[in-house]
């Protein structure tokens, strides 16, 4: 067992990046987050996809906040570079846009189309 970040090998290193295996109930956040997500795109209002960039997968939602000039936040989804997508996280608008703040969730490309190293 080679350590290649701190006392961690290659296996207990990826094993800490498995949020699926470390949270209890990860299956069950991700439906939930699901069904919030499409009531918040139904019920706000929103623009979607957005091109902000020239590859496919570079595009945003955004949930306009009230007035002009209302500061934004703007949401990166996790999932390492591998996996998930802004629409899973349109819930957590809701609470930003009820406050007066526009929020933009964010796609990007995924590995392995998309390199971290170049």
């Amino acid at each position: 067992m080679k350590p290649v970040f701190r006392d961690y090998d290659q296996a207990a290193l990826d094993a800490q990046y498995n949020n699926r295996a470390l949270v209890p109930d990860f299956a069950e956040h991700m439906d939930r987050w699901a069904r919030d997500s499409v009531t918040a795109r139904r019920e706000l209002p929103c623009r979607l996809d957005i091109p902000y960039g020239p590859a496919a997968l570079e595009r945003l939602d955004l949930f306009p906040g009230s007035g002009e000039g209302a500061p934004l936040h703007v949401f990166i989804h996790g999932g390492y570079w591998r996996a998930l997508d802004k629409g899973s996280f349109s819930f957590l608008a809701s609470a930003f846009v009820k406050s007066g703040v526009s929020f933009a969730a964010l796609n990007y490309p995924l590995a392995p189309a998309a390199r971290m190293d170049s």
